[in-house]
């Protein structure tokens, strides 16, 4: 903690003022739980800079796990899912009589018109239900298929694993190359959960997430990509590309004040069932309730039949919650062009806010209070923080660096906050200078652009650090030399064709007389180098 300790005195002096005195007085008295809680809001600053400022020292540690807090990460994240699946079933509750066509309140017959529209509006962009999905494989775990062990190869040896629900595509599934990996050895485990596990996000909680069967997994995604696809002809938003724009339109909306940006708490976690049967047309819904996992499974033994859709985990939450909130949006919004949503970010024309709000409450969501702006100099959106027109996107340390390559992204990451016209602003200058002091001398030597990311430390051009050979530049980088592999030859001939129909490439290194793959999380260690640039 030494050279951090120096990096966080550096800065909360350059910045100097009184916020920041306070997060240094904190961090030197170790007062870990104020340091992870403590927040800036853009409503007490009217100061672009001023904002910033605060918000850099406040937010640099909030996100980082290692912080030695008192908080019970893994606890607070099964009160969020507990907290879920109560707002879910009071959902469920109130959109009943929706479902049923009745009995209504005098206030619920005014909705019927809305109701109606955001149906329409979803029936319009899904169309009809494909004949065949194509499923894929994804990077995350199963319950087939472990953390350590859940490349496309170990997926086509394990056990796959479904729902009784999901059992109607095993003719389809009985065709791909997966299946027929598994050649006559086909052990299908039949389950109607999935596990609750956790994933790292603050210092102060975890995010919860659902491991669950293999084969609806692989369906899941499928069926999302499908309905990415339909929302690209048939919206025009395009969910590879629309983060980018999203950024855009928060950093204009932020100076002319015309868009609103919302966001939604706990978003995935509170589609409710009942919604989903109520706004999607039948079909639609039967194919993706087929392949949802309807229980839950706890690490204390707990089960809960779920009243929740879906939850993040499941291939196609992310395309679901953008399709809903967008016919939501749409329904209720007089300018209709200017709704985009991606996933739970959600951007309107001002005017339309209160009753897209009203709405999305309606349907049992809940804005976050503290990331949805109305009104006033600031926007956020898909990472993008604006005020008034400028970037105040602070930067967080999510894990304490301890290894060269982390030092060199935190100078990185100092460096892209502090830096405009040319320039390295002296505030950050210091903290900067700590962070690669944390370095080995002959690593402070790999500097060079952006481009190369956190292979080297940014810098201008006349420090970079270069050399030419047979008429090709090449550039000094600290970069990844050792990997664990998973030789080809671990795995049966059958499983390896599949993953190579499947795409998975070899690892790349000559050394090997046996090739392999990369798992996730397999660079094991690092080396100073040189590479290739124009």
């Amino acid at each position: 903690m030494n050279s951090l300790s120096e990096l966080y005195l550096a800065l909360c002096e350059g910045i100097n003022t009184p916020k920041s005195l306070g997060c240094w007085l904190r961090f030197k008295y170790e007062e870990w739980d104020e340091v992870a809680i403590n927040r800036t809001s853009p409503a007490w600053y009217n100061s672009a800079d001023a904002y910033k400022c605060d918000a850099v020292v406040t937010d640099l540690l909030r996100k980082c796990v290692d912080l030695p807090c008192t908080f019970d990460r893994g606890e607070a994240a099964i009160q969020s899912f507990l907290a879920s699946e109560k707002q879910c079933a009071t959902t469920n509750a109130n959109l009943t009589p929706f479902l049923l066509n009745g009995p209504f309140e005098d206030h619920e017959v005014r909705l019927l018109p809305i109701v109606d529209r955001v149906k329409e509006k979803v029936r319009e962009v899904l169309g009809r239900v494909p004949p065949i999905i194509h499923g894929f494989f994804g990077p995350g775990a199963t319950l087939s298929d472990d953390g350590g062990a859940c490349s496309v190869p170990h997926k086509c040896c394990s056990h796959p694993t479904t729902t009784r629900d999901a059992l109607q595509f095993l003719p389809m599934w009985a065709k791909t190359a997966w299946a027929r990996s598994l050649g006559s050895d086909r052990v299908i485990d039949v389950v109607d959960y999935g596990r609750f596990s956790l994933a790292r996000k603050t210092a102060e909680t975890d995010r919860g997430i659902v491991i669950g069967p293999s084969i609806n997994g692989y369906y899941q995604l499928g069926v999302g990509k499908h309905i990415r696809e339909r929302l690209r002809q048939n919206t025009g938003l395009d969910l590879q590309t629309l983060q980018a724009t999203h950024r855009q339109v928060a950093c204009a909306a932020s100076k002319d004040n015309v868009k609103c940006t919302i966001d939604l708490k706990s978003a995935s976690d509170t589609i409710a069932k009942v919604l989903v049967k109520l706004l999607l047309p039948t079909d639609w819904y039967e194919l993706l309730a087929s392949l949802r996992v309807p229980k839950v499974v706890l690490k204390d033994g707990r089960v809960f039949v779920l009243e929740m859709f879906s939850s993040m985990g499941n291939g196609y939450t992310f395309e679901l919650e953008t399709l809903l909130f967008f016919a939501i949006s749409h329904s209720v919004s007089a300018h209709k062009a200017d709704i985009s949503v991606y996933g739970d970010d959600i951007i309107c024309h001002r005017d339309d806010a209160p009753n897209v709000l009203a709405a999305l409450r309606f349907f049992g969501f809940t804005p976050s209070v503290n990331k949805t702006f109305v009104d006033g100099p600031f926007r956020e959106s898909c990472g993008g923080d604006f005020f008034n027109g400028f970037d105040v996107r602070p930067y967080y340390i999510k894990e304490l660096p301890r290894e060269p390559q982390d030092w060199i992204g935190v100078a990185n990451g100092l460096r892209r906050i502090g830096f405009s016209d040319n320039f390295l602003d002296p505030r950050y200058r210091r903290a900067w200078y700590a962070a690669i002091d944390a370095l080995p001398s002959a690593i402070r030597l790999c500097r060079g652009p952006e481009e190369f990311g956190d292979l080297l430390i940014h810098d201008s051009p006349d420090r970079w650090s270069t050399r030419v050979r047979s008429s090709i530049r090449y550039i000094r980088a600290y970069k990844p030399a050792e990997w664990r592999i998973v030789e080809w030859r671990r795995f049966p001939a059958s499983a390896v064709l599949a993953a190579a129909l499947y795409g998975t490439r070899n690892a790349p290194t000559k050394e090997l007389r046996f090739p392999g793959i990369i798992p996730r999380d397999g660079v094991t260690g690092y080396a100073l180098g040189w590479v290739p640039f124009s």
